[in-house]
């Protein structure tokens, strides 16, 4: 007695299993010629249970599916394979396998640091809410209001400005800084964050030496520095230091004018 296989085969067709039990290539009608499947050795009549069009659907379907780096977006086998070549693995050698354990590790520990930084809680605003005097707000809109503009500002020695702490959610470091624009220099820091998480947390009153204001609040927080103007201080402490020097502006103003 002779199998379906064997029936199959002599009368030159088969019956496609279809994608999720849908053909997408006999429609209703799933018995289609043998040379609509593609070969597989493992399998009893040497054809694929699927025929071509129901793979190309399957795949498609799948390759949306598989998991993508958080960042570049590359699928993973894709990213692996760029992150082993890079590191001098060559494919189809012995050393190839060491190269991708290696890779998988590393996958593992971007998808989880970045999902961190993604699990941040979503901010109304990464600037904190200011206001420019009269005077700098026609000044700026003079010079066009861009990062050029504020770079020009500093080459020109204009100190007038603002202090700011800055964050961002990856690091437990604050930037304790002075700024002719604050949009412009958050824009420039956020260049370098396809996230945009660079944030404002505090943006001091307008200020006529904020550069004086910056090496002054910096000095009082010397203890805390890490590296150029990064602190490893809390933003209670950073903008408790920045509103002090701010109140003894004022008072230092009431005593000239007593």
């Amino acid at each position: 007695m002779s199998t379906l296989a064997e029936v199959q085969l002599e009368i030159g067709g088969k019956y496609c299993s279809g994608y999720k039990g849908v053909c997408y290539d006999g429609g209703l009608d799933t018995y289609l010629p043998l040379d609509k499947f593609s070969g597989d050795k493992k399998s009893h009549d040497g054809k694929q249970s699927m025929c071509k069009k129901c793979h190309q659907v399957c795949d498609a379907i799948r390759w949306t599916k598989r998991p993508r780096h958080p960042v570049t977006g590359e699928v993973k086998r894709d990213w692996k394979y760029r992150i082993a070549k890079s590191m001098g693995g060559i494919q189809n050698t012995l050393e190839w396998k060491g190269y991708l354990d290696r890779t998988e590790v590393m996958w593992q520990e971007d998808c989880l640091r970045l999902k961190a930084v993604s699990l941040v809680p979503p901010r109304p605003s990464n600037i904190a809410p200011f206001s420019y005097p009269p005077e700098h707000e026609k000044r700026l809109r003079q010079d066009g209001r861009t990062i050029e503009s504020a770079i020009k500002a500093r080459k020109a020695k204009r100190h007038n400005g603002f202090n700011y702490v800055m964050e961002h959610p990856s690091w437990p470091e604050r930037k304790i800084g002075w700024t002719y624009d604050p949009p412009s220099r958050l824009s420039d820091f956020n260049v370098c964050c396809p996230h945009k998480l660079f944030t404002f947390t505090y943006i001091s009153v307008y200020l006529e030496d904020a550069k004086l204001a910056e090496s002054t609040v910096q000095a009082e927080l010397e203890e805390y520095h890490t590296t150029g103007e990064w602190y490893l201080v809390s933003r209670e402490l950073a903008v408790k230091t920045i509103e002090d020097y701010v109140e003894s502006l004022n008072d230092r103003k009431e005593q000239a004018m007593d």
